[in-house]
């Protein structure tokens, strides 16, 4: 109001890039139970995570790419890929999803065995919080852009 120009606080970017992995690689788990939805019942089923029923390679963490309705129950997913932030910086990370979730980032580089829980989500569809809100990783890691980190999520519909 005072006409003082304001430095904008908010970068647009796609981090989403070629990888070992050729994209964010969405591997999906069928004929689990539709009555527990649980995250046990993916982690623990006998075909996670080498066997898959379907894999789709996508640009983003959206499994909305793929599952466009609510037509499927059942099911487990695993989404990974390597993020590289386009400006160095602090980042939180969040997970948003239909039932149970779990999101792991490897804050120091792109080895799936660095990985760390960095947020999760016991239940269904809660808003995205500042922390102590388990859906919102509680600390902001300094990342370096150009630099790649490996990202995992899994979740159970």
């Amino acid at each position: 109001m005072a006409g003082n120009p304001v430095t904008p606080n908010e970068v647009s970017f796609t981090s989403w890039v070629d990888n070992p992995f050729g994209g964010v690689v969405f591997q999906v788990y069928t004929n689990l139970s539709t009555s527990d939805n649980n995250i046990a019942r993916l982690t623990n089923n006998v075909n996670f995570p080498f066997n898959p029923a379907e894999t789709y390679t996508m640009t983003n963490m959206n499994t909305r790419d793929a599952f466009p309705t609510d037509a499927r129950e059942g099911y487990g997913g695993r989404l990974r890929g390597i993020f590289v932030p386009t400006v160095s910086g602090p980042y939180r990370f969040f997970i948003r999803s239909d039932d149970s979730s779990l999101l792991y980032v490897n804050p120091n580089g792109t080895d799936p065995a660095g990985r760390q829980l960095v947020a999760f989500e016991t239940g269904c569809c809660q808003a995205f919080l500042e922390p102590p809100a388990n859906q919102t990783s509680s600390n902001a890691y300094v990342l370096e852009a150009g630099k790649g980190y490996y990202v995992e999520a899994l979740y159970k519909e």
